[in-house]
């Protein structure tokens, strides 16, 4: 949905999809279907602007964004690795394996939602009739919401992904 008056633009999307992905599990031929890591069900978007001035050079911006979580594999278990790498004397009971982990049904879990406000003003000045220098102040992320990137498997540490970010852009046009 758009709408567009005078000074004032709205636009508004939503949109849901469904993936699914087959494999065949080669010990038994049974075909599994799984979510692959890039489906996401739900997702919103909401645009917003305000122009103001004679010439309407001044713009308030605003974007809200909110999609569902994510699908991830979660971790079953933990076991050691060892690499004996050739070696016939390698000594098991004394050596230090690697941790190693035993992944969950595939793509079984969902990560949690995201949702994203951003905001931004904008400044246009007119140079000469075919030259402009704008400037954007802005910010990402205004309610500092903590959106999770991942999951350390082995530490169980949530990895986030950007916290409130501060811009500052300028652009010549000519």
């Amino acid at each position: 949905m758009k709408f567009e008056k005078k000074r004032f633009y709205f636009w508004a999307v939503y949109s849901y999809g469904l993936n699914k992905r087959w494999f065949s599990n080669p010990q038994t031929g049974e075909i599994l279907e799984y979510a692959p890591n890039f489906d996401r069900r739900h997702n919103v978007n909401l645009v917003t602007s305000y122009s103001l001035g004679k010439t309407k050079n001044w713009e308030i911006n605003a974007r809200f964004n909110y999609g569902s979580g994510f699908p991830f594999t979660p971790t079953q278990g933990f076991l050691n690795q060892f690499n004996a790498q050739g070696n016939i004397n390698y000594n098991f009971n004394t050596a230090n394996g690697l941790l190693g982990y035993v992944p969950g049904t595939i793509n079984s879990a969902r990560l949690p939602d995201f949702a994203r406000f951003d905001i931004g003003v904008k400044y246009k000045y007119h140079i000469s009739p075919k030259t402009s220098l704008e400037t954007n102040f802005g910010a990402t992320n205004v309610f500092d919401r903590q959106n999770i990137f991942y999951v350390n498997r082995f530490t169980f540490a949530r990895i986030n992904q950007l916290p409130i970010m501060p811009s500052l852009n300028l652009s010549l046009s000519f």
